[in-house]
């Protein structure tokens, strides 16, 4: 054998075993193997700390898919004192992708709690959580997944699910468990997919996070709001923070006592914010009032019964796969504990219920019976509900004796807190009222703060009849849900039925995540937005191949000829293919080299502080939902800078997941790291009036990305939400001396660069279209960009049809639980150019209920909703944006706008233009009667906005 043979064989030889080499040192980094201790997952000896792990709220299991949620872990400390991380990994969207990092530190023979929020997008079904010391070595691990199998591996169901919701309620007044899962099921009377989990994390409050993401995953959140003295002043901002950006939040305030002034923070001039809504009496005894009583009267159909799950296959996840005589567990039952390898697995050999006799009351008082078997009473008339109707069947709860004994307290509204959208319910019948008829007080007060909903509460529901009712209290907490989870129940309306169906939908196809969905097409497209290749690459790779032929062919042949060795000829040609090849591999590399590019759009809802006289009416409050698309013109590690405080970044695919077609498929993907914080007390900041909780820089506060590998050509796709401090302002005044009631608008803080796409305004349910006149520049001293002034007129529109398909979110005509998502879309529009589109993401689609349902489609008074605001809707282009990523990276960002502002008394002077279509607005189908309207065969319960 030459010596050239031999060469070429051991440098062959070499750059394969460089290569096993390469590939083992990158497999010894990886999570399930990194700084491997002794055993997988066990602890280095017994003084190690151990821990325990619950998902979700209060350990119930229930993390709503693109929602953030926590999974706490408890913390045993051994011997000595332990500082560390906690590193928790799992996969998102269906395949590989979240790992957070949070540090953590005990002390001897103490426990501790730590939360840490994740947000698995769809999918997720595994979780690994690895406790790491200083250096980071593994303590210990253990292992969640579907397929668990193995030592410290437990079995892990769908972490996240469209077929349960979560409430979550803390102190005495919020009604047994059982109770509060009937309540919180949609309230036009249709049960909603699958079960709602309770969770109760201590009646004293003490185990609240501390983080507003914490209760992201939560539908609604009952607190007493005695409990105040036992709750980390940091969970209280917390909550609070999350009640601005779109929380519902129910506050029990019958016991005696002031507590319940602290859950709304206070003002700059230090007065509690309360004040400017209303008052609360001191606690007396007193009847059921009429109203309230009325409530308890009402036709109400339970959950799903256990017949009815019999009759219809349902299963406690929804699936609708389980045998016929598959009784269901209570839903208000304790859930499974989340380390038990091997859960009891649940008995079929119950005989199903049978379906009993109504037992119809005499008007005498009656002992409290069983959920599944309520007593009802016949109606007055029977032939108003004929058997075919929607009210045929359990006509009537059963209600005990009223109390006449009540322990209440009532509320009183101000006229700000009237002007504000606030409403009172459940009067007294000496009860004063306002202007327009609206009830001023009442034993019930609910309106929005900020872009969530409260509801104030003064009595026990559990207290509301001489003898305990669960029916009474499932009938009171039907009431107190009513408008805070309107744009919930809304979400059900395509897929309800007129009667009971076997047809159970499959949320992973239709339901409320499919507003979602299509949301997250939209803004794909618009950030999809890469270099194409060009003519050069072609041309290249043209020409390497031409000349790869020329140097295996003729140049080869004449060489070799010339050099009288065309016996090597096997090795000149294996010498022209590596040569070629490397061409191949960094021509088009060179050619396509440039800039970074980041495609960033935002989704902003603010309040404006200043109205129309110019007087600060409120604090300024801006909430963004950003996704962010780079295409990376290079490989290496690269990390988002920002000076927003409190940001909560992920990745997120840009592929559809569907629990249907993708469950069972192995994905690849790049995982993507992050550093999570949680706030501390210096976060604390009284003079902040929405949360309490400071909006400075100096916040560590978060979840944000470690710097990522991008590898050359890739596109990968990021979301990130925050509260941050409004950049533009809006005003709105009435021109002066016009006759037919002319507005100005005037935006201020513009950015000069920006250009403005679309700029619609709502004003009393009437949409104006804005045409810009002006444009001063301002002079910011120490700014590095300028800012501008844009000034237009409003003009109303007679036909609202083109503005309203252009700023409605996605409202699907009708979803069919049998089909996916993808065909029944957008029809013939293009997602990226309907800035409506927008509004249905996650986190915006929330806040969306108080800014259309109440401020935009407000129409005369005394139904809730107020005249005295206007929403501006705005489209930018070329932002600067908010978001560095370095100096190759080319930016593009553009902004989706939703403004409050406050017109005062002006607003109830505006004119509807005749034949004006106030029907299909953002905030669902409105007659002119200021009701919501149902499809055919749907009931209205009192009280809906």
């Amino acid at each position: 054998m030459s010596g050239t043979f031999r060469g070429v064989l051991l440098l062959i030889l070499l750059l394969l075993g460089g290569g096993t080499i390469a590939k083992s040192s990158s497999a010894q980094q990886s999570p399930d193997s990194a700084n491997a201790g002794p055993g997988n997952g066990a602890s280095a000896s017994d003084d190690a700390p151990r821990f325990f792990v619950t998902f979700g709220p209060g350990g119930n299991y229930v993390l709503w898919p693109n929602r953030w949620g926590p999974i706490t872990i408890t913390l045993t400390c051994g011997a000595k004192p332990f500082s560390g991380s906690i590193v928790i990994d799992f996969t998102q969207d269906g395949k590989p992708g979240g790992l957070v990092q949070r540090p953590v530190s005990c002390t001897p023979g103490r426990t501790t709690t730590i939360p840490v929020m994740v947000n698995p997008g769809r999918g997720c079904r595994h979780v690994g959580v690895t406790l790491q010391d200083q250096m980071g070595r593994r303590v210990n691990r253990k292992i969640f997944d579907s397929m668990a199998s193995g030592p410290d591996q437990y079995a892990l169901g769908p972490l996240t699910d469209t077929s349960s919701v979560a409430v979550m309620g803390v102190g005495e007044p919020t009604g047994a468990a059982r109770s509060v899962t009937q309540a919180i099921s949609p309230t036009r009377g249709y049960s909603a997919f699958g079960t709602t989990q309770v969770v109760t994390p201590g009646d004293d409050g003490s185990q609240l996070v501390t983080a507003w993401t914490g209760y992201d995953s939560l539908l609604i959140l009952s607190v007493d709001a005695e409990v105040f003295s036992k709750v980390d002043p940091r969970a209280v901002a917390a909550i609070r923070e999350w009640v601005s950006g779109g929380g519902r939040l129910v506050l029990f305030v019958n016991q005696p006592g002031s507590a319940w002034r602290e859950w709304f923070g206070t003002r700059n001039d230090s007065t509690d914010v309360s004040e400017g809504l209303f008052s609360v009496d001191e606690a007396s005894g007193g009847p059921v009032p009429a109203e309230l009583a009325g409530e308890m009267h009402k036709p109400l159909r339970s959950v799903i019964t256990d017949q009815e799950r019999a009759l219809h296959n349902f299963t406690p996840d929804g699936s609708g796969t389980a045998a016929p005589n598959a009784p269901a567990p209570d839903p208000a039952g304790p859930p499974a504990s989340a380390n038990d390898p091997d859960p009891p697995a649940p008995s079929n050999d119950e005989e199903p219920l049978e379906d009993p006799a109504p037992i119809y009351a005499t008007g005498e008082t009656v002992g409290p019976t069983d959920v599944s078997h309520p007593l009802v009473m016949p109606p007055e008339d029977e032939s108003e509900f004929p058997a075919e109707s929607e009210k045929a069947g359990p006509a009537q709860v059963l209600l005990p004796a009223v109390s006449d004994d009540l322990s209440r307290r009532l509320i009183r509204l101000t006229d700000d807190g009237i002007r504000a959208g606030w409403k009172a319910r459940w009067a007294l019948d000496t009860s004063e009222s306002g202007s327009g008829g609206t009830t001023k007080e009442g034993l019930l007060a609910e309106g929005p703060y900020g872009f969530g909903w409260v509801v104030v509460v003064g009595v026990d529901p559990n207290l509301a009849t001489a003898i305990q009712s669960p029916q009474a209290i499932c009938a009171i907490w039907t009431s107190i849900a009513v408008n805070a989870l309107a744009d919930w129940n809304n979400q059900f309306t395509a897929v309800k039925a007129k009667g009971p169906t076997p047809i159970v939908p499959d949320p992973s196809l239709a339901g409320p995540e499919t507003e979602s969905a299509m949301a997250k097409v939209s803004v794909m497209e618009r950030l999809a937005k890469v270099p194409t290749l060009g003519d050069g690459v072609f041309y290249a790779l043209a020409a390497a191949l031409f000349g790869l032929a020329l140097l295996l062919g003729p140049i080869d042949a004449m060489l070799l000829r010339r050099l009288r060795a065309r016996q090597w000829s096997w090795a000149t040609s294996l010498m022209w293919i590596v040569l070629a090849s490397v061409a191949a591999m960094f021509i088009p590399t060179m050619l396509r080299s440039g800039s970074t590019k980041l495609n960033r759009v935002s989704v902003i809802d603010m309040i404006a502080s200043t109205s129309a006289d110019g007087k600060r009416v409120t604090a300024p409050l801006a909430w963004r939902t950003s996704y962010t698309g780079v295409y990376a013109s290079s490989t290496g590690e690269r990390a988002f800078t920002s000076d927003s405080p409190g940001v909560w970044w992920r990745s997120v695919s840009a592929q559809t997941y569907s629990a249907y077609y993708n469950a069972n498929e192995k994905k690849s993907g790049r995982v993507t790291a992050s550093v999570q914080m949680l706030p501390d007390f210096s976060s604390l900041d009284p003079s902040d009036q929405w949360a309490g909780m400071s909006m400075s820089s100096d916040r560590s506060d978060g979840n944000r990305l470690t710097p990522t590998m991008f590898k050359v050509w890739t596109f990968r796709t990021f979301t990130d939400q925050a509260r941050e401090r409004p950049i533009i302002d809006a005003m709105l005044t009435p021109v002066e001396g016009s006759t037919s009631r002319e507005w100005s608008l005037r935006l201020t803080g513009v950015p000069e660069a920006a250009k403005i796409r679309n700029l619609s305004v709502k004003l009393a349910s009437v949409w104006h279209e804005a045409k810009l006149e002006t444009q001063v520049v301002d002079i910011v001293p120490g700014s590095a960009s300028s800012r501008t002034t844009r000034n237009a007129t409003l003009v109303p529109k007679t036909a609202a049809g083109p503005l309203d398909e252009l700023w409605a979110p996605v409202t699907p005509t009708y979803v069919n639980p049998l089909y996916p998502i993808w065909n029944q879309g957008y029809g013939s529009k293009d997602p990226a150019k309907v800035p409506g589109y927008l509004l249905s993401l996650p986190g915006p689609d929330r806040r969306g209920m108080v800014i259309d349902r109440f401020f935009a489609n407000a129409r005369a008074g005394g139904d809730g909703r107020s005249r005295e605001w206007a929403v501006v809707y705005l489209e930018l282009t070329n932002m600067p944006c908010d978001v560095k990523f370095g100096d190759d990276t080319e930016y593009s960002h553009e902004v989706v706008m939703r403004i409050l502002v406050h017109v005062g008394a002006a607003g109830s002077d505006i004119l509807i233009p005749a034949g004006n279509a106030e029907t299909n607005t953002p905030g669902g189908e409105a007659d002119r009667n200021g009701t919501d309207t149902l499809p055919a065969g749907h009931d209205d319960p009192g009280g809906n906005p």
